[in-house]
C-alpha cells in the first residue's frame, strides 16, 4: 500500500448477523425513550434503569458478571459489588444465513439476528476468527447509530465484534464537559472509568467459554477498538494508570495480555485540570499495547493536545492521525479514512497480518473523503517471521574484519566468547529470507570461507575471511574458478564453500525490486592483510570508509520497518565511550551500554527505554543496570546513532563493567519499591549531557537501599528523596544538606 492508502470499502465482503437483543417494548412507560435503558439511566426518584429489564428471553442473551476488587481509589462505592452487563455480538455470516433483522423502535435494523438457542453462522470455510471488543463512548450504547454501523463494518471485515452496554449513568450522570460536577463527584466518575476495562475482559471470557462461541474465537487474536471514553477504556486493558484523584495520582486498573492491538476513535486522554492517566498522562508509559488513535483538530470533548502527549509516552507500536475539522463524533465525511486507519491497524496487530503491518509502517494518509495527516508514527519492529532470518554483523577489531551471520547456533557462540572474544557485534542488523521455503523470485546467498590449510612454507591457501555473493554467475565462478591452488603437489580451493546462509532477491537496473530494500557491499582490497567485505544497508557508512571500495547494491532484502536495541550491548567506561553518541540517561556512570541503532524505514522513528528497564551483565562479576528514567530518542530516515545507556546500579556488591563487556536487556522490574524510585526520578534528576548530579547520586543511593539494603525505603527516607528530587537545580547547599541526610537514613551507607 502507498503512503496514501485507498479507502476500504464500508461494507466488507461478508455479511453481518448479530446475537439475540430481542426486547419487549411494552414494558416502557409512555413517552421515555428506550435509550434510557441501553445507557442505563436513572428514574427521577434514582432506581436504576438497565437492558436487563426489557430483555425477553436473558437465557439466550450474552451477559457479563464480574465482581469489582476491594479498591476503594478505583471502584469507589461499588467495590466488591457484582456487576451486570448485557452484550452484543455481530459476526460475519455466509448468505445463506435467512434469519430475520430485529427491528428497533427507531426503524434501524440489527441484521440477521438470532433468537432463542440459535448458533452462529459464521462465513463457509470459517474456523477460528478474530475478536474485538467494542466499547462505546460515554452516555451510549452498542445500539446507537454509529456503533452498530461500526460493529457491522468490522464484522463485515472478518472480525467478530462483541460490545458490552456499559451504561455509564449507573455510576455518574454528567458530561464530559463539565469538569466541575467531575469534581465533585470524583469517586463516581473513576469508577464509571475503572469498571469499563474489567466489563471488557468479562465480554472476553463470555465469548471464550460460550458454548456458541468457544470454538469459533481465535484467542490468539484478539484486540478493542473504543471512541472517546471507550478510547480511553482501550488504553486502560492495556496497563495504563487511571487518575484516582483530584491530586492527580494514579493506578493502573487492569492488564489483559489477551489484548494484542487497540484503536481509539476521538479518544478521551483528559481536558483542563483532569487528565486520564493521571499527571502529564504519564500513567500512559510503559503500556506496550499497539495503539492507533485517531483524533480530530475541532475536538473540544477531547482534544487532540493530551492524545498526543499521552500516545508519544506509550512504549509500544502507536500512531495518531489527525482529522483536520473534526468535532466529537463520527462524520460521514470521515468514515472512509477513520476504518481505512482502524482495519489495517488491526489486520496489522490483531489478525497478525505481516503485509497489514508493512502497510501501517507506510501509510501516511487515506485517499478518502476526510483530511487525515499521520502525527506520529511508530512501528515496533516484529521478530523474524516464519520463512525469514535476521543476520547479525560483528566486528573483530584486530583483524579489522567484518563477519555477517543468520545462523542462530553460530550466534550464540559468537555471543558467547568463542575465538577468545574478538568478534563484537556492532549493533547492525538486517533481514533476510530463509532458504527453505523462500517465496518466488528469491536466491541463496553462497556463504565461502578462505580454505583453512598451509603450504610446506607457511602460507595460508585461502584467505582468513568470509565472502557472501548472491549473484549465481559469481557463486559459481568461486565455486569453479578457484579450485586449482596448487599445495606441495596437491589441489585445493582457495575458497571453500560452506553453505547457503540465507535468501534475497537481485537487484535490477542497479536497483531493488519494489517491497524490498538495498543492502550494499564494500571492498578493502587485501589493504589490510587478508581481503574483506562488508555488507550494510546504509550506503553512506560504506562510502565513508576510507581506503574501501564501494561495490554498490549487491541484494534485495524484505522490508523492514522501526528500529529496536541490538543484543547484547557493550559496555564503555567513563571516558571511553564514544565521543560522538548522544547521551541518555542520568545514571552516576556505573552502567554505561553502548547502543548503535539503525532507523531502516524512510520516516523518522524512535527508540524508547521505559523506566524501570534492567539490563544484565553477561558476567555475573560486573553490576546490572537499570534505567530510572523513560529514555528516548530519534533516529532519521536510513540513519544510523550512536547512543550510550547511563544507567543506575541494581548491584552494590558487584564491580562497575569495563569496556566490551556485554549486556542483555531484560524485562521492566516487578519491583515496586525500584518502579516508585524511577516515577519520583523520572525527567526530574538532571541533563543526560551532564555528569550526575547530587539527585541522581540520591537516586542511585535510594536504589541501593532496595537492592543491597532492607530491601524498601522508608517513609522517612522516602520523604527526604523527594525533597531532594524537588530541591531548585541553583540550590546546591539545600541538595547537599538533603544528601547528607539522607544517607545518614540508609542502611547501606552507615556502619
Amino acid at each position: 500500500m502507498p503512503a496514501e492508502a485507498m479507502p476500504r470499502p464500508l461494507a466488507g465482503p461478508h455479511p453481518v448477523a448479530c446475537s439475540n437483543i430481542e426486547q419487549d417494548y411494552g414494558r416502557i412507560p409512555s413517552g421515555e425513550p428506550i435509550a434510557l435503558w441501553w445507557e442505563g439511566v436513572p428514574r427521577d426518584d434514582g432506581s436504576g434503569r438497565y437492558l436487563t429489564e426489557l430483555l425477553t428471553d436473558p437465557a439466550n442473551t450474552l451477559i457479563a458478571r464480574f465482581t469489582a476488587p476491594d479498591d476503594r481509589d478505583l471502584f469507589g462505592p461499588w467495590r466488591d459489588q457484582t456487576l451486570t452487563y448485557v452484550l452484543l455480538a455481530c459476526y460475519p455470516t455466509s448468505a445463506a444465513n435467512a434469519r430475520a433483522d430485529y427491528a428497533l423502535p427507531d426503524g434501524r435494523l440489527v441484521p440477521r439476528m438470532q433468537r432463542g438457542a440459535e448458533p452462529p453462522v459464521l462465513p463457509d470455510g470459517a474456523t477460528r476468527l478474530p475478536l474485538v471488543v467494542l466499547s462505546h463512548g460515554y452516555a451510549g450504547s452498542p445500539l446507537g447509530d454509529a456503533y452498530l454501523r461500526s460493529m457491522a463494518v468490522f464484522a463485515s471485515h472478518g472480525y467478530v465484534v462483541v460490545a458490552p452496554f456499559h451504561a455509564d449513568a449507573r455510576y455518574a450522570t454528567f458530561g464530559l464537559d463539565n469538569v466541575s460536577a467531575m469534581l465533585l463527584q470524583f469517586e463516581r466518575y473513576t469508577a464509571l472509568q475503572a469498571t469499563r476495562p474489567l466489563s471488557a475482559s468479562a465480554a472476553l471470557d463470555v465469548m471464550i467459554a460460550h458454548p456458541h462461541w468457544r470454538d469459533r474465537v481465535d484467542t490468539a487474536r484478539i484486540g478493542i477498538f473504543g471512541a472517546s471514553l471507550g478510547g480511553e477504556t482501550a488504553l486502560l486493558v492495556g496497563g495504563a494508570e487511571l487518575t484516582t484523584s483530584v491530586t492527580l495520582s494514579s493506578k493502573r486498573v487492569v492488564l489483559d495480555p489477551r489484548f494484542k492491538g487497540a484503536v481509539g476513535y476521538v479518544p478521551y486522554f483528559g481536558q483542563r485540570i483532569l487528565p486520564a492517566y493521571g499527571r502529564d498522562n504519564r500513567g500512559t508509559e510503559n503500556v506496550t499495547l499497539p495503539y492507533l488513535a485517531i483524533s480530530g483538530t475541532a475536538d473540544i470533548v477531547a482534544p487532540i493536545g493530551p492524545a498526543e502527549d499521552g500516545v508519544h509516552r506509550l512504549d509500544g507500536s502507536r500512531a495518531l492521525v489527525a482529522l483536520n475539522g473534526t468535532e466529537h463524533g463520527l462524520r460521514e465525511l470521515d468514515a472512509p479514512d477513520v476504518f481505512t486507519w482502524a482495519l489495517e491497524w488491526l489486520d496489522a496487530f490483531v489478525a497478525d497480518d505481516r503485509a497489514a503491518r508493512a502497510r501501517v509502517s507506510r501509510m501516511q494518509r487515506v485517499a478518502g473523503g476526510g483530511d487525515d495527516v499521520l502525527r506520529i508514527d511508530y512501528v515496533a519492529p516484529s521478530a523474524a517471521a516464519p520463512g525469514e532470518r535476521i543476520a547479525i554483523e560483528y566486528h573483530n577489531a584486530a583483524l579489522d574484519h567484518y563477519f555477517i551471520s543468520a545462523d542462530p547456533g553460530e550466534l550464540a557462540v559468537l555471543d558467547g566468547g568463542a575465538f577468545g572474544g574478538a568478534w563484537k557485534r556492532t549493533g547492525a542488523t538486517f533481514p533476510a529470507w530463509d532458504v527453505s521455503g523462500s517465496p518466488a523470485g528469491t536466491v541463496p546467498v553462497c556463504r565461502f570461507f578462505g580454505t583453512d590449510k598451509y603450504r610446506s612454507n607457511g602460507s595460508r591457501i585461502g584467505p582468513n575471511s568470509h565472502f557472501y555473493t548472491a549473484d549465481p554467475a559469481e557463486c559459481d565462478y568461486v565455486k569453479v574458478a578457484w579450485q586449482s591452488i596448487a599445495n606441495d603437489g596437491m589441489s585445493y580451493p582457495a575458497w571453500t564453500f560452506e553453505s547457503n546462509a540465507f535468501a534475497v532477491k537481485l537487484p535490477v537496473g542497479g536497483a531493488c525490486p519494489a517491497g524490498t530494500q538495498a543492502l550494499y557491499r564494500t571492498y578493502n582490497d587485501g589493504a589490510r592483510g587478508d581481503p574483506n567485505h562488508r555488507y550494510s544497508q546504509q550506503a553512506a557508512t560504506l562510502q565513508a570508509m576510507a581506503g574501501w571500495v564501494f561495490e554498490g547494491i549487491v541484494m534485495c532484502l524484505p522490508q523492514s520497518q522501526g528500529v529496536s536495541l541490538p543484543s547484547p550491548l557493550p559496555a564503555c567506561e567513563e571516558g571511553e565511550c564514544p565521543a560522538s553518541s548522544t547521551a541518555l540517561g542520568n545514571g552516576v556512570r556505573l552502567v554505561n551500554l553502548i547502543a548503535t541503532v539503525t532507523n531502516n524505514s524512510g520516516t523518522a522513528q524512535e527508540i524508547v527505554i521505559p523506566r524501570g528497564q534492567t539490563f544484565t551483565s553477561v558476567d555475573t562479576a560486573y553490576q546490572d543496570g537499570m534505567a530510572a528514567e523513560r529514555l528516548q530518542g530519534t533516529i532519521g530516515p536510513g540513519a544510523t546513532r550512536t547512543f550510550v545507556l547511563y544507567l543506575f546500579c541494581i548491584n552494590l556488591d558487584r564491580d562497575p563493567p569495563p569496556t566490551g563487556a556485554l549486556y542483555l536487556p531484560g524485562p521492566v522490574t516487578g519491583n515496586a519499591q525500584l518502579l516508585d524510585i524511577a516515577s519520583l526520578a523520572d525527567g526530574k534528576i538532571g541533563s543526560a549531557a551532564d555528569p550526575a548530579t547530587l539527585k541522581a547520586t540520591g537516586v542511585q543511593w535510594a536504589i541501593w537501599e532496595v537492592t543491597d539494603g532492607l530491601g524498601s525505603l522508608n517513609a522517612t527516607q522516602r520523604n527526604l528523596l523527594v525533597s531532594l528530587i524537588a530541591a531548585t537545580p541553583d540550590d546546591f547547599a539545600g541538595q547537599f544538606s538533603l544528601l547528607q541526610q539522607l544517607q545518614a537514613s540508609l542502611t547501606i551507607l552507615t556502619p
